[in-house]
């Protein structure tokens, strides 16, 4: 793609590379990916190499199992007429019970010291796998919140709207 919006800027001479034509942004903005995605790399390579070693992990997946737990626990106590939101809640939260059992296993795979001269080399997958179960843990802690119950206001329920006034009294004309 790069370098398609290089040539296309050559194309127009000059000018190409000015505000009237499109090409220049979307140059810029190509390169800027090139920019990104290393970023995503060191991400990666500092979540694998560093941050998740030694058993670091292990806090985030019990809380993300403790989202499931609660999401099941909220499941259970909606009334008989939200049957869909429960079944809802159940299967999203054993949805993430299965995404944390696989991203406990690679990463006591990938954190291993056997493992220890070739994880970065898969890191990147690592940060979307992890990336993508902590979306789902949002995802769960949302539905579950959502799931809830208005609370009652403050202070007891709404006073009743007062009745409405009765209309005036009508006086015949010329008096």
């Amino acid at each position: 793609c790069l370098e398609a919006n290089k040539w296309a800027i050559q194309v127009l001479g000059g000018s190409g590379y000015v505000h009237d034509y499109p090409v220049e942004q979307l140059y810029r903005d190509n390169r800027l990916n090139m920019i990104h995605e290393g970023t995503a790399g060191v991400h990666a390579n500092t979540l694998l190499g560093r941050k998740l070693r030694d058993g670091r992990a292990a806090p985030l997946f019990a809380q993300m199992r403790a989202s499931a737990a609660a999401a099941d626990e909220e499941a259970a106590a909606l009334p008989p007429d939200s049957r869909a939101e429960s079944a809802l809640l159940r299967e999203l939260a054993g949805s993430l019970r299965e995404a944390v059992a696989r991203a406990e296993s690679v990463t006591e795979v990938l954190t291993s010291d056997e493992a220890r001269p070739v994880a970065l080399v898969n890191a990147h997958e690592y940060l979307n796998l992890v990336g993508h179960t902590v979306v789902g843990w949002m995802w769960l802690r949302l539905a579950t919140a959502a799931a809830r119950p208005p609370p009652p206001p403050p202070g007891g329920p709404p006073p009743p709207p007062p009745p409405p006034s009765p209309p005036p009294p009508r006086h015949p004309q010329g008096q």
